[in-house]
């Protein structure tokens, strides 16, 4: 009798240990690795040249990610703070937004698929079409994820990037071998797919798509989600303007490694991301309540600052050791740089944290700060490319600023 009362009370404790939140972090870990293996199944299948052009697909889907990261935060918000009759009214205008946006961004992506191609040195153009034709279900996809973030319904959340993440490895590999030697459109394939997938399992979708009643958008609402996408865009050039310019100027087999070197050290940002996903809920749920919510962001400094420290120091004392395990020996010749691609990451993942408190509570000043010191990271950049070095330094310059800018606004400006 004790050793079962004993058991059910060890699972009572364990299911209250267990709460949603703790539940999203276990499975963001579990898909940041997966989406990590897909990038390292792709490095090691393919080689580094070939790599170069694959790897140019995850990029744009990151850069996708950031687009749909507004609709996701704006709605995340919105879904809290408005009433029962503005909510309808809100779901029905940001999935009608986000359904235009994206068909636009998907015919713009198939009429210059040929120059894109030319540019990015990519094999065939239609790998571009292929991946345009996953935006609009992409943007979809963001809006949902965004009204369970708000209502701080973690597992289904879970479940949506657990299929979107099983969804983009079990297709691109069935692609992958179906298709021999035409990796970048298989890759393509499989990402716009796994989009689609995706949708199915982030609950009862509402397609709306009523031009009409965008005019009673709430005028700050409309303020806060041009913000956020203008911020989302910082966020593209500072994590991926790098990438996309040695794609253009260095051979393939360079770009290559770089790709390879930006996928290792922008692990950390990733891993520090879902520390953003639970902050911003949290910070409007304590405001809107009345609670104090200000020691919240000196708390998720710390998670990020520990993490990335841990991180930079192993990339700087492992870094052979980390370069062979993931993606093997052939791409040794981008450990030296390791742990200063880590360090830039970290730099910006901790201003990241500041920029996204502020936002949450409608301070769109930070904002700027960080615009600005990626703005002069961008032209320095354009103008300073002779190595991996130099383009690296760069990236921790202004990324060191950036954090020390965010400080003493913060400081000046924590009580807001």
């Amino acid at each position: 009798m004790f050793s079962i009362r004993n058991s059910a009370l060890s699972r009572s404790w364990l299911l209250r240990q267990l709460n949603p939140s703790l539940i999203f972090m276990i499975s963001a870990m579990v898909v940041n690795a997966g989406n990590y293996y897909y990038n390292v199944f792709l490095g090691r299948y393919v080689g580094p040249e070939v790599f170069a052009e694959t790897g140019l697909l995850v990029t744009l889907l990151l850069l996708l990610s950031f687009l749909g990261m507004t609709f996701q935060i704006v709605a995340a918000k919105y879904v809290v703070d408005l009433t029962a009759g503005d909510k309808e009214r809100f779901q029905r205008n940001i999935t009608t937004i986000s359904i235009s946006i994206g068909l636009l961004c998907c015919l713009l992506l198939w009429g210059g698929a040929e120059t894109l191609s030319v540019f990015f040195q990519l094999s065939n153009p239609w790998v571009i079409k292929a991946f345009a034709s996953g935006i609009p279900f992409y943007f979809l996809l963001s809006v949902q994820r965004g009204l369970l973030q708000g209502q701080e319904k973690f597992i289904p959340l879970s479940v949506s990037y657990q299929a979107e993440m099983l969804g983009r490895f079990g297709i691109t590999l069935a692609i992958l071998f179906l298709i021999d030697g035409q990796a970048g459109i298989g890759v393509a394939s499989g990402i716009a797919a796994s989009i689609v997938f995706a949708v199915l399992f982030t609950g009862k979708v509402r397609l709306t798509f009523d031009l009409r009643s965008l005019g009673k958008t709430p005028r700050y609402v409309l303020h806060f989600f041009i913000f956020t996408a203008l911020y989302e865009v910082v966020q593209m050039v500072i994590n991926y303007f790098d990438i996309l310019l040695v794609k253009h100027y260095f051979s393939s087999l360079m770009a290559g490694y770089y790709t390879s070197l930006s996928l290792i050290g922008r692990m950390i940002y990733f891993v520090t991301w879902m520390f953003v996903m639970l902050l911003l809920p949290a910070v409007v749920n304590r405001r809107k309540e009345g609670k104090p919510y200000q020691y919240l962001l000196n708390r998720y400094v710390l998670y990020i600052s520990l993490i990335a420290s841990a991180a930079v120091l192993s990339c700087y004392l492992f870094a052979d050791l980390i370069v062979i395990i993931v993606f093997g020996e052939q791409y040794l010749p981008i450990s030296p740089y390791l742990w200063k691609y880590a360090l830039a990451t970290s730099l910006f993942a901790v201003s990241n944290i500041f920029t996204y408190y502020h936002l949450s509570l409608n301070n769109y000043r930070p904002m700027f700060i960080t615009g600005a010191f990626a703005l002069l990271q961008v032209l320095s950049m354009v103008v300073f490319h002779k190595d991996f070095s130099q383009i690296i330094h760069i990236q921790i310059g202004f990324m060191a600023m950036a954090v020390l800018g965010q400080s003493i606004y913060h400081k000046a400006h924590g009580k807001y």
